[in-house]
């Protein structure tokens, strides 16, 4: 009978002394949670300080050139461009790009020379369900053709999928450019420039994608100022 009454009677006590260790408990495990929420709120805070600031400077979108069209969808990281010339499709398929900041400081300190910015993108020629494949770079104001391939099958050429990279990697190239001859090179950059694929498209392409890289970057920045509100 001791035995159990003891037992019994221990019950309110231990519950007490468990209550006690919560009331002594609950800061401990609350000021961590408010801390997470205060530094949500602080990042949120800094993040629309962020965009205010870019959205203070005045942007000017460059101007498409005559005969092309350009997509962007809204979250993505590239852009597309396209053109009829006769019976060929051309496109352009880039990605968003920013300013190299070492490129960007070089310039600031005037060393242009050594500021040249690599700007890579590529364009697909197709007619008659074939495909020429050009890798372009816009650099320091000027189209430099990298290297041309030839697919007897265009959706070869234009499938971005894993399996399409690889088939891709296994295809023949093309010749090194540096051992064209002249008249071979002059005779490609014509054919280029018949299609409006000139020095003023490679600028543009890197402009824009500057300008969309831009807002790309602010619709990031109210994202992340919503998500940590």
């Amino acid at each position: 009978m001791f035995r159990v009454a003891s037992r019994i009677a221990a019950r309110p006590v231990a519950a007490a002394a468990s209550a006690a260790a919560l009331r002594v408990a609950q800061p401990v495990f609350a000021a961590p949670a408010f801390a997470a929420v205060r530094h949500a709120s602080r990042l949120s805070a800094a993040a629309k300080e962020e965009l205010d600031d870019e959205l203070s400077n005045e942007r000017v979108m460059p101007q498409l050139p005559e005969g092309w069209t350009v997509q962007h969808k809204k979250g993505e990281s590239r852009f597309t461009m396209t053109k009829k010339h006769g019976d060929e499709q051309l496109s352009i398929i880039c990605q968003l790009q920013v300013l190299d900041p070492e490129v960007a400081e070089r310039r600031a300190n005037g060393d242009a020379a050594d500021a040249v910015e690599h700007f890579p993108f590529t364009l697909h020629i197709v007619r008659g369900g074939k495909c020429l494949d050009f890798s372009l770079t816009h650099a320091d104001g000027e189209l430099v053709i990298d290297g041309m391939t030839h697919y007897e099958s265009a959706a070869v050429a234009q499938d971005d999928s894993a399996e399409g990279e690889v088939r891709k990697e296994r295809h023949y190239q093309g010749p090194t450019f540096a051992e064209l001859n002249s008249g071979f090179v002059d005779a490609i950059v014509d054919y280029l420039e018949a299609r409006g694929v000139n020095d003023d498209l490679s600028t543009f392409v890197a402009q824009y994608s500057y300008a969309i890289e831009q807002q790309e970057y602010e619709n990031w920045l109210r994202a992340v100022a919503d998500f940590t509100a």
